[in-house]
């Protein structure tokens, strides 16, 4: 049901993590048993298991949809390094006499709004 859900939205495409819940009252799933298998999680809400794997996978899922980029924003536009704060997750900042110099891991939304400020993909 909920991967039809997905599909009449359009956004069959998305990646997904599977969630189940309640697995503290699986008779084959004690404390020490919750797992990640693939894109499915295990957990309890209630005691608690599980959780650092669901966070655990959150953040492997959320990596894969941002990409590292460069931006050189004029000392004018200063404000938008704030965005990338708010949005992005900014790995440095280096203040050069052409600019500021923001190097982040950033959504495909964030670097099309910012595209006229890219200087460059990856790492130096």
């Amino acid at each position: 049901m909920t991967r039809e859900t997905l599909a009449s939205l359009g956004a069959s495409d998305k990646p997904t993590l599977t969630v189940f819940n309640h697995a503290d009252e699986l008779p084959d799933c004690p404390e020490t048993g919750f797992v990640a298998e693939g894109d499915r999680v295990f957990i309890s809400a209630l005691t608690g298991a599980g959780i650092d794997l669901l966070l655990g996978k959150l953040d492997d899922l959320i990596a894969t949809l941002r990409r590292p980029c460069r931006f050189l924003f004029p000392y004018t536009e200063s404000g938008r390094v704030d965005r990338l704060y708010r949005t992005s997750a900014v790995q440095s900042v280096e203040y050069l006499a052409e600019g500021i110099e923001v190097r982040a891991s950033v959504d495909r939304r964030t670097a099309g709004e910012l595209s006229a400020f890219l200087a460059g993909e990856g790492e130096r």
